[in-house]
């Protein structure tokens, strides 16, 4: 199975709908996280507290259609492999970040942006809407996330997709970042302080009033907006 296929076995990636998880699981620590405050980084804090929400990044709300896993929650959470895979509908995406490792909370959401293209969006059918997907893996210390960053390139997932990973990211983000133009979505992988973290944004290509470009700045400011937060 292609690395697309395994990531979003669960998720809506057709014409017909936003990238959006499956599944459901409460996050623990709730909604205390919630505002996403600078102190939740370094060695302490929720992983909650990096999670944005409505407009915390302008422009981007939180995707509430019911296939969300995570709609009205701050983030869907794990803290087993096994609610990962099958709480959250990750299948086979979640090995990567078990693999040799222990993490002490996967959380992911699921967004929406409606002012990158024309009037509609919010309504009209894929692409003609820019979704994103965030993962945030938190570990026991920032050796761990590093160790990680690195060790997810050996599984078949993360093979470079229609073009090479450029590394760093122009800007950097985080302390290491990498970012990869999939073919339909811009990837991008960092860490800094105890977190790991992914974005994916669809589209990665030229849309009626939004070029490819623009897409991956768009990609890299949600990516800095989360590490700012760390």
């Amino acid at each position: 199975m292609t690395r697309f296929g395994s990531l979003f076995l669960c998720t809506a990636l057709g014409l017909g709908g936003a990238l959006v998880g499956c599944g459901s699981s409460t996050p623990s620590g709730g909604a205390g996280g919630a505002g996403g405050g600078g102190a939740g980084g370094g060695t302490s804090g929720s992983v909650l507290d990096v999670i944005p929400q409505d407009n915390t990044v302008s422009g981007w709300l939180v995707d509430t259609s019911s296939t969300n896993a995570a709609a009205g929650e701050v983030a869907a959470t794990a803290t087993t492999e096994e609610q990962a895979t099958t709480g959250l509908g990750l299948d086979g995406a979640s090995e990567p970040f078990y693999a040799g490792f222990t993490p002490v909370i996967f959380a992911m959401q699921n967004y929406v942006n409606t002012s990158l293209d024309e009037p509609g969006c919010a309504t009209a059918a894929f692409p003609d809407c820019h979704a994103l997907m965030l993962f945030v893996v938190q570990m026991s210390s920032a050796d761990q996330a590093a160790s990680l960053y690195t060790s997810v390139l050996s599984s078949q997932l993360y093979a470079a997709g229609t073009n090479p990973w450029e590394t760093p990211t122009t800007p950097l983000v985080g302390t290491n970042s990498r970012i990869d133009d999939t073919g339909t979505q811009w990837w991008i992988n960092f860490y800094k302080g105890i977190y790991y973290v992914q974005v994916k944004m669809t589209p990665s290509y030229a849309t009626t009033a939004n070029t490819a470009d623009q897409s991956k700045a768009e990609a890299l400011r949600f990516a800095t907006a989360v590490a700012s937060k760390m």
